[in-house]
């Protein structure tokens, strides 16, 4: 968003604190074997948190040498990599350019792999270009590449300053105590965790109600994408290689969970599994009724959220 970097420039020239991350306090949905003693997550036992359908398992072929631990599915499309940082969703990172499959692609990178390879992390601003050159010398690969590239530098110039906006630190103060008042004297954290949650979900669904028809192309896009060539990128620019992506590709686009969004009780639903998830106690029936509201503000300060001077607006 705001400022797209062309593709043929060096992919970033320096953004310090841009990659910023820190350890997640929430469960994800996989762990590499090899990777998991670094995880750092806090969690009583992981296996109770082991759920995935089978039939996806049996259908992209989840290696189990390289998944031993499958964690939390319904989370998986709910949260993104760092969920208690302030951040945008999938459908804002990518909106302003579906024109480039690969590009939004990129967008996304970061959050996969926040969900199922987090000790992969790429550094695209480290790359020079005759690196890729090197090991792409034909044009639509190269292309390919630092366009996916380009994304991810996109997805975290777009997270560092989304939580830096008046917009955001008013709408997510206005939500806090919305979500507060619902759980009442027993609120201890989590009305803020809400608040947090459910501004990038609603945020995604207000763009989706501006712009109907581009959640459609924003999945198209996706399908345009060879899992191997983003898979190729993003071990280019990271030190820990994965190779997830054949088969989590597939399934993000199976679930197509976004459009939930759009719906109060759909949701609901999805804010509930990831509240059970994690292993906190009951969500209060108040919280359902609180979404309407919710939604409305986020509505309203949408501009206000994705300033002109940050976001691409306007979105052909």
């Amino acid at each position: 968003m705001g400022k797209r970097i062309a593709a043929d420039d060096r992919i970033v020239a320096s953004w310090p604190n841009l990659l910023h991350q820190r350890p997640s306090v929430l469960p994800v949905l996989s762990l590499a074997s090899e990777d998991a003693k670094d995880q750092n997550l806090m969690m009583p036992e992981i296996s109770k948190f082991l759920e995935i359908p089978l039939n996806l398992r049996e259908k992209f072929a989840i290696r189990q040498q390289e998944f031993t631990a499958l964690v939390s599915y319904e989370s998986l499309w709910t949260l993104n990599s760092e969920p208690l940082e302030n951040r945008l969703n999938y459908f804002a990172h990518a909106l302003p350019h579906l024109v480039d499959p690969w590009f939004v692609a990129g967008t996304a990178v970061p959050d996969w792999l926040g969900a199922v390879a987090r000790r992969t992390r790429p550094r695209p601003e480290k790359l020079l270009p005759e690196t890729i050159t090197n090991a792409f010398p034909q044009a639509p690969a190269r292309q390919q590449v630092q366009s996916i590239l380009s994304g991810i530098v996109q997805h975290h110039q777009d997270d560092d300053w989304f939580h830096r906006t008046a917009a955001f630190q008013e709408v997510q103060a206005q939500l806090t105590l919305d979500f507060r008042q619902a759980f009442g004297a027993q609120d201890g954290f989590r009305g803020g965790f809400l608040a947090h949650l459910s501004l990038e979900l609603l945020l995604d669904a207000s763009l989706m109600e501006r712009y109907p028809g581009k959640i459609d192309q924003y999945y198209e896009s996706l399908k345009l994408v060879d899992a191997e060539v983003v898979e190729l990128a993003v071990n280019l620019a990271s030190k820990h290689p994965t190779t997830v992506f054949d088969w989590f590709i597939p399934a993000f686009l199976e679930e197509r969970f976004l459009p939930d969004y759009l719906d109060d009780t759909l949701l609901s639903w999805r804010l509930r599994q990831v509240w059970k998830r994690i292993g906190l106690d009951h969500m209060p029936e108040q919280l359902e009724q609180a979404i309407p509201a919710a939604r409305k503000l986020v509505r309203h300060r949408t501009d206000e959220l994705l300033p002109e001077h940050l976001y691409a607006w306007p979105i052909r």
